[in-house]
């Protein structure tokens, strides 16, 4: 699936939201296959798309905050739950 992954998100421009979406989709699969670095890794690299292009007010912000926050509570990580809890 990670290889899969990198090839389908550089045949697409880094900067849109319909990325963004791809990316937090394949951190969804990768959480629900117990793969969790994998997960954080997309959920944070759409947060960085979405940041960038829709700004940090547009709702899906809070979205990826909250994939972070579940994903990092699922591996005990509870500082940096509470971190992203309190974007």
């Amino acid at each position: 699936m990670k290889s899969r992954s990198k090839f389908v998100l550089l045949a697409f421009s880094q900067k849109r939201p319909d990325v963004s979406a791809l990316c937090n989709n394949i951190g969804n699969v990768n959480r629900k296959q117990g793969t969790h670095e994998d997960a954080l890794s997309m959920y944070k690299k759409s947060l960085r798309i979405q940041l960038s292009v829709l700004g940090c007010n547009h709702p899906d912000i809070a979205r990826s905050y909250c994939n972070i926050a579940l994903t990092d509570a699922n591996q005990g990580r509870h500082k940096a739950t509470a971190l992203m809890r309190d974007k």
